[in-house]
């Protein structure tokens, strides 16, 4: 639960402000270099990964259910459904959109820490391993990595992304819609923030690629 908590924080951190408490040690002479022009540092992320631990206490239990997952995410899923999951909209009668133009692909892969299923749409994925077998617990692994957080729609605070792309956030009427993610730490939070609440669909059973 501690752990949790902990985790949790950081959906709610300021990380600009957290990381600019250490700016006196990244650089030392910042505000005597930037006296005459006072400027922060702008911080972004290039990859980001979140990943949840399901705990088995049988092995037996997992290695029973890991197969019927990985073969239930190879033969019953589409790839509207991996655009779905990686906040892709999709039309109603279950189509690609015809102006996408990106990459979808599902693979499976035998890895020394266990089998691997991974669901990605331009870099971005969410996977699903057995990550571990020990006496005290088996893990199994659902993971959401970002590559490529351009490619996450997301609206900010203010209902639109700043600097040069926020005419792209709002319509003629002035009213908000979203644009793609940046890689600042506040936009590649709110990128994560709807896939974490993904991951806990995915391990409760819900309408997600990983349901037995």
């Amino acid at each position: 639960a501690r752990a949790q908590e902990l985790m949790g924080s950081q959906l709610k951190a300021d990380w600009p402000q957290v990381l600019g408490a250490i700016v006196g040690q990244l650089n030392p002479i910042h505000e005597e270099v930037f006296a005459k022009y006072p400027l922060s540092y702008y911080w972004s992320t290039y990859q980001s990964e979140w990943a949840s631990d399901v705990v088995f206490r049988e092995a037996a239990e997992l290695r029973r259910l890991h197969p019927r997952l990985l073969r239930h995410g190879m033969t019953a899923l589409g790839s509207t459904d991996v655009m779905r999951f990686l906040g892709r909209r999709i039309r109603h009668d279950g189509e690609v959109p015809k102006h996408f133009n990106g990459e979808v692909v599902s693979d499976v892969k035998e890895r020394e820490e266990g089998v691997r299923i991974k669901h990605a749409v331009n870099g971005n994925s969410e996977k699903l391993y057995d990550k571990a077998y020990t006496e005290v617990g088996s893990v199994l692994r659902p993971e959401c990595t970002l590559h490529n957080v351009e490619d996450i729609r997301t609206v900010t605070s203010q209902g639109r992304r700043p600097g040069w792309r926020a005419g792209m956030a709002a319509d003629a009427t002035g009213d908000c819609r979203p644009a793609p993610a940046g890689r600042g730490v506040a936009e590649s939070q709110r990128a994560l923030s709807g896939r974490v609440g993904q991951r806990g669909r995915e391990c409760d059973g819900g309408r997600t690629g990983f349901r037995a």
